[in-house]
């Protein structure tokens, strides 16, 4: 879930990005992708603590989601026109 959990957790503080890659001709590449203990139902969503009000908190920025709603929306038709982060984000101000 790292693929967006930073920015989802700092409410936006923390921007993620895309990964790439230059390609080098003499060398081989090797590239692992692997995700750690997240459960296909476990939630995510910003930092109660950035959202406090009272504390100088901002107001909501991404929804909350699942792990089993990421593999959902990479399957669907939605997920080729805009990314999943995107698609999380709440309208606000």
């Amino acid at each position: 879930m790292d693929i967006f959990g930073a920015q989802i957790y700092s409410n936006g503080r923390y921007k993620s990005v895309l990964h790439r890659v230059g390609v080098n001709s003499t060398r081989p590449r090797i590239s692992v992708a692997s995700f750690h203990s997240v459960g296909a139902e476990r939630v995510v969503g910003p930092a109660a603590e950035l959202l406090d009000q009272g504390r100088g908190g901002e107001p909501r920025r991404y929804m909350d989601t699942d792990f089993a709603t990421f593999l959902a929306y990479l399957a669907s038709a939605e997920g080729k026109h805009k990314t999943f982060l995107q698609s999380r984000r709440l309208a606000f101000g």
